[in-house]
């Protein structure tokens, strides 16, 4: 039975407001603008001395406790998730969310035009993702639990899809804890929501993966009527969303 854990993503945070010049976003907007497409595209040493480059820009122009500055170190942060420098990912990515935190609680702090609150969740998953990657399961609950309070409580709530994804990443570090009855909790309430997201009854490879994980979790569990039906409800919705003749039919069918 195929039960492989799905690597979390680095979220990548993309700024409005680089082009007008009276926002602090334009500081070093075209350094990042750079930046961003090489990360996109693969080159991730182009893109980190590019957003090297304009963080140092932002640092002596802004200082070094503005929102763009904390975006920035973020961005940074992603980039060393993708080049497996996870030390230097965490140590960015706390300087970004102590930012992030003091701005917050900072009463009097203004934020640029195109930025309308402080937004903690893109922080709080990378975090989660670079815990989960080191192996730290118990520090990458711990942010991914923030990261969900923040979509549900926090100033700016989140997608539906965005607290799915959320809630597949806890499921995910639960089975790693061996904490399987919260693991399928978590994972029932990400299906559930990924299916209330897609329109028409249209079927999507993301609904299939978070069934895969179930029928393993049941699997594991010794719930093998259970398992099986998991296993063929994720191959149906395979093949409405891919084909019959796709690879991913082939690692459900497996399971079967």
């Amino acid at each position: 039975m195929t039960s492989a854990l799905r690597s979390p993503s680095p979220t990548l945070s993309i700024l409005s407001g680089g082009s007008n010049p009276s926002s602090s976003f334009y500081v070093g907007s075209q350094l990042v603008d750079n930046a961003v497409r090489s990360y996109y595209g693969g080159e991730y040493d182009k893109a980190l001395k590019s957003f090297a480059t304009a963080l140092k820009t932002q640092q002596l122009t802004l200082g070094e406790e503005d929102i763009v500055v904390a975006h920035t170190l973020g961005n940074i942060g992603c980039v060393y998730i993708a080049m497996g420098m996870l030390d230097e990912a965490m140590q960015v990515l706390q300087e970004c969310l102590s930012i992030k935190m003091k701005l917050r609680s900072d009463s009097s702090a203004r934020l640029p035009p195109g930025c309308e609150a402080v937004i903690l969740t893109d922080t709080l998953n990378n975090l989660g993702s670079t815990s989960f990657l080191r192996g730290d399961f118990i520090d990458a609950m711990s942010y991914y639990q923030s990261c969900l309070q923040e979509l549900t409580e926090g100033p700016t709530p989140g997608s539906k899809r965005e607290i799915a994804d959320v809630l597949y990443n806890i499921g995910n570090v639960h089975c790693l804890l061996n904490e399987l009855d919260d693991a399928l909790m978590a994972m029932a309430e990400s299906l559930q929501l990924t299916q209330v997201t897609l329109a028409d009854g249209k079927e999507e490879p993301q609904a299939a993966e978070v069934m895969e994980k179930i029928g393993a979790i049941y699997f594991t569990q010794n719930k093998l009527d259970d398992a099986m039906t998991a296993f063929l409800e994720a191959l149906t919705i395979t093949k409405t969303a891919l084909g019959s003749e796709h690879v991913d039919c082939a690692v459900s069918a497996y399971n079967l």
